[in-house]
């Protein structure tokens, strides 16, 4: 699928897909789908945020309370890693950016999320 083609909210697909999993009780596949989900290329920084988010939310709905605080941490130090490393740019669909992806000449291309910070009640 190509984000930029796409209408409406691409993000939505992977976490409605990982939610079938939950529902049916297989959390170890829901989990590989938003880890996959978080290494795919989406048109905004909120949209990946949304996906982590809804993540961690899935552990929390599931009382796995010590994942979801994971989550949440290695969201705040990849956004903190990025922050740090003073770039401008924003993750843009189609140039292979991705937080996981060290090959890339712009492996930090993204900056922190209100969003994800928000949720750690913390700033960097």
């Amino acid at each position: 699928m190509d984000p930029k083609k796409a209408t409406g909210k691409p993000y939505t697909l992977w976490v409605m897909y990982a939610k079938l999993y939950e529902r049916n009780e297989d959390l170890d596949s829901a989990r590989r789908i938003f880890r996959k989900a978080t290494q795919q290329p989406f048109r905004s920084l909120d949209d990946l945020a949304s996906v982590w988010c809804e993540f961690a939310e899935m552990e929390i709905r599931n009382f796995n309370y010590h994942n979801a605080l994971e989550i949440l941490r290695e969201v705040r130090y990849l956004s903190c890693l990025f922050r740090d490393l003073h770039t401008t740019h924003l993750c843009i669909v189609g140039n292979n950016c991705s937080p996981y992806n060290q090959s890339s000449p712009r492996r930090g291309c993204a900056k922190e999320t209100l969003q994800v910070h928000e949720a750690l009640g913390v700033p960097c």
